[in-house]
């Protein structure tokens, strides 16, 4: 096995935290775990939190035809203009999700392409006969999400200036105290947000800059639960959905649709190509078989992946995410059950080492702050 990389935040999270927990993200060293992970997640909602995304996948996607290879790739439009950002997804031709990201259009022929893993070969293919370049550049950009109540204020502290002008989903360039900086209203964590991209000499000023303005850095532990009461996804062993093959061998028992998981708002319709548009619309018109579904669970013992999932005596799903969240005094999962059991306010029992649990379906949007959205963005 090979030595994993470090990002150009690894040292200066070990010089602030010694005795930091690392696991392999994406081969790169990433800060697992520095203290107590229910002071992260609240200091998010009470405060301003920052989290190394350097290892997350980046593809830089150029060429005359980089739009038409979006609109092949993904299912959703992907036309938007430049200085905009996208959620979108992909799957395989028989409509099952193969991933999701967020794509960046750098310029009318270019994107920057942020998925949950590499895909060399499936890029390849959907490239075919096209005048596009589609090249991994992970290791070419730092980047450190800077989430929750005051990220706004604490940008402002450290010499960022207009940003509260900035539109969820868009990104500009930014003067601030290591130079230019590209920063995008985004985010995994349900909150004001916003992420920072940038060459590996600016790092090192941005970080102590952050700190010395109170932002409090933290680990892959509170990033996954901080997006599971955002209702967000994670695709993966143990998490919401297993990535399908490009080619659709080896199907595995939890790989869904876009439109079992909850993101149906992704696929266009109107769009007359793209990877699995046939498979999708037979879909959409027949009907999908599971469904995505919040879950409030009674008592404090928070549920876990593959914890079984019942209704009227009969199994009928299983939990993809759970915890007692702290910060919402509530007991929460995301659990995928099937699709004839969607609607709020269902009663369910989940099946937890031998012990079942009532249960009860509500918004899978756990926490929505207004100011997640508001604009101008508020300086709290």
């Amino acid at each position: 096995m090979s030595e994993l990389l470090k990002s150009p935040f690894h040292a200066l999270y070990e010089e602030l935290y010694p005795a930091v927990e690392w696991e392999d993200w994406g081969g790169y060293d990433s800060a697992s775990l520095m203290g107590d992970a229910d002071e992260e997640i609240t200091t998010i909602r009470t405060g301003t939190v920052a989290f190394d995304m350097s290892p997350v996948v980046k593809y830089r996607i150029k060429g005359p035809d980089a739009e038409r290879f979006m609109n092949l790739l993904t299912t959703r439009q992907m036309g938007i203009k430049p200085g905009r950002v996208r959620y979108t997804c992909w799957c395989n031709e028989n409509g099952k999700l193969i991933d999701d990201g967020t794509a960046f259009r750098i310029a009318e022929d270019e994107y920057l392409l942020c998925p949950g893993d590499r895909h060399p070969e499936h890029f390849k293919s959907v490239s075919q006969g096209m005048n596009v370049a589609v090249e991994e550049v992970t290791g070419e950009i730092a980047s450190l999400t800077i989430q929750g109540k005051t990220s706004l204020t604490s940008l402002q502290k450290i010499g960022i200036q207009n940003l509260e002008t900035l539109t969820p989903y868009s990104f500009k360039e930014y003067d601030s105290p290591a130079g230019a900086l590209r920063i995008s209203r985004t985010g995994f964590f349900g909150d004001l947000g916003y992420e920072l991209w940038m060459r590996h000499d600016q790092t090192e000023v941005i970080w102590r800059a952050l700190l010395d303005a109170g932002v409090r850095p933290i680990g892959m532990v509170t990033l996954c639960n901080a997006r599971l009461e955002a209702g967000m996804l994670i695709p993966g062993e143990g998490y919401d959905f297993e990535p399908a093959s490009p080619d659709g061998s080896s199907p595995h028992p939890l790989e869904r649709s876009p439109l079992e998981v909850g993101l149906g708002f992704l696929v266009s319709a109107k769009k007359e190509e793209f990877v699995g548009r046939e498979a999708l619309l037979a879909e959409k018109k027949k009907g999908a078989r599971w469904a995505l579904v919040g879950l409030e669970l009674e008592g404090k013992k928070g549920s876990a992946h593959g914890d079984k999932v019942f209704h009227g005596g009969k199994e009928v799903g299983i939990i993809t995410s759970g915890l007692y969240s702290l910060s919402l005094e509530r007991n929460i999962a995301l659990a995928s059950v099937d699709s004839s059991l969607e609607s709020l306010g269902t009663a369910f029992e989940v099946e937890s080492d031998g012990e079942k649990v009532a249960a009860t379906s509500v918004d899978k949007t756990f926490i929505n702050p207004e100011r997640k959205s508001q604009m101008p963005a508020p300086a709290l």
